[in-house]
């Protein structure tokens, strides 16, 4: 029996422990494959030829996916068993009720990548799911029975968007790739919307009950389900009180405790070992990431590595420049980057002033657009008139290194200056919290004359108008 390994209690580690599950094919006796149309049917213990990694019987389900930020009291009931109280690390099973308490929070990380977020006194069932790891075809169904929920699709999802659905208690959502919460009889769109720049596959859900069925297809906008007879109420923009309050609670305290996986040798097993297979133990601290070989050998070199800085960095958010990783852990909210009577140079005089306004929308993993610009006037580039460069959408949805975003050779939105200009702005983190702040740099130029400015502007809620 392999040493255990022990893994972080961040989101990043539980990832890499679901990379490693991954590498788990599904066996015929735990997937109802054989009804999806377009996915080989594999012998027992067995997916398309390959056997089971360790040799698992394929009388033993394998895991669909992990419990992670376990914070609180969250339980989980499999049929036929006495509810069991849940921590982070630990495996979760098909058709496993996960239910949290008062004050509590989970998220359930699925192999697909598919992930649900559960506030207090919130329950889900994962009651449908196949996933074929080589070709990422599948199929995923979840039952919502009551709380407050996000969930971001997976790959399954993002290679057939009408193979995910989640249920309510009065209505079902089908899915088209994207971002989605709800409270109660409420479900909201949270994006990327049909509007989005950035590249990404618009995002959009059905809501659909006996008595008809809406679609949204506008981040931000919701409806409300609540007779399983009646058609969903008509797609409206949620109102912004609302929607901070469904954030709030999907946001544990930040003095709130994880629950971690008791290490092995005490204790009642876990499902993990009455499955047979290893056990990971995730530690307290985010930095004691122990037995780097065990992850080499699952993930490969280049992803132990990854792993392995992933849980370093998660441990703490020091005070500096904001990564785009970093950007990523955040996953709703929409902010601005604001400041005004910003002063422009041209050498050491002062030439004149402008304002930045610069967005941030967590949901959409984008920056920029709608309202985001520079404006202002300099009596050097035009003694009259005064100039607006809009900066437009860049998304952070992929990538690494430095959230620095760089706008070049600009053109005055209002014309009437005839002048050009570069802005560069970069996210910055300040006590303990990720991009609290943004450094801004801005060159506004006409013929031989320049006009320059810098400053940091504050995060404030909302995004600019």
């Amino acid at each position: 029996m392999k040493k255990p390994l022990t893994m972080s209690c961040s989101v990043f580690s539980i990832f890499a422990l679901l990379m490693f599950l991954i590498k788990i094919d599904l066996a015929d006796a735990a997937s109802p494959i054989a009804g999806l149309s377009g996915i080989p049917q594999a012998a027992p213990g067995s997916l398309g030829g390959a056997p089971l990694a360790g040799g698992i019987s394929p009388a033993i389900p394998a895991p669909i996916g992990v419990a992670a930020a376990v914070r609180g009291t969250v339980e989980i009931k499999t049929a036929g068993q006495a509810a069991k109280t849940i921590k982070s690390g630990m495996p979760i099973f098909l058709g496993d009720e996960i239910s949290t308490g008062p004050k509590s929070h989970l998220q359930l990380l699925l192999r697909d990548e598919t992930t649900f977020t559960l506030g207090p006194d919130s329950r889900i069932t994962v009651d449908e799911f196949v996933y074929d790891s080589k070709t990422d075809a599948g199929k995923v169904g979840a039952f919502v029975a009551k709380g407050v929920f996000r969930f971001v699709t997976g790959k399954v999802a993002r290679k057939n968007p009408r193979q995910m659905t989640v249920k309510l208690p009065a209505g079902v959502i089908g899915i088209r790739g994207t971002i989605v919460a709800g409270r109660g009889p409420r479900v909201v769109l949270l994006g990327p919307g049909k509007d989005n720049n950035t590249g990404d596959t618009p995002g959009s859900i059905s809501v659909g009950t006996n008595g008809g069925e809406v679609g949204i297809s506008r981040a931000g906008f919701g409806t409300i389900v609540e007779d399983p007879n009646k058609p969903p109420s008509a797609p409206a923009e949620v109102p912004k009180a609302e929607m901070d309050s469904i954030t709030n609670e999907l946001q544990p305290p930040a003095n709130e405790p994880i629950q971690n996986q008791a290490p092995e040798g005490g204790g009642e097993k876990s499902p993990t070992e009455h499955a047979n297979q290893d056990t990971f133990g995730v530690a307290g601290d985010a930095s004691d990431t122990k037995n780097t070989g065990e992850l080499e050998e699952a993930l490969g070199s280049d992803q132990a590595q990854s792993a392995q800085d992933s849980v370093s960095s998660a441990s703490k958010v020091n005070d500096g420049i904001t990564t785009l990783e970093q950007l990523r852990t955040i996953e709703s909210g929409q902010f601005s980057f604001t400041q005004s009577n910003v002063t422009l140079k041209n050498g050491s005089s002062n030439v004149g002033s402008y304002t930045i306004k610069f967005d941030i929308d967590f949901g959409a993993r984008t920056v920029g657009s709608g309202h985001s610009s520079v404006s202002g006037s300099a009596s050097n580039i035009d003694s009259v008139n005064s100039f607006q460069f809009n900066l437009g959408t860049q998304s952070f949805a992929s990538g690494s290194g430095d959230a620095t975003y760089t706008y070049s050779g600009l053109s005055d939105a209002l014309g009437l200056t005839g002048s050009s200009a570069s802005v560069t702005v970069t996210a910055k983190n300040s006590g303990g919290v990720i991009a609290a702040n943004g450094d801004h740099s801005v060159t506004v130029t006409k013929g031989a004359n320049t006009a320059s400015g810098s400053g940091n502007a504050p995060r404030t809620s909302g995004l600019s108008t």
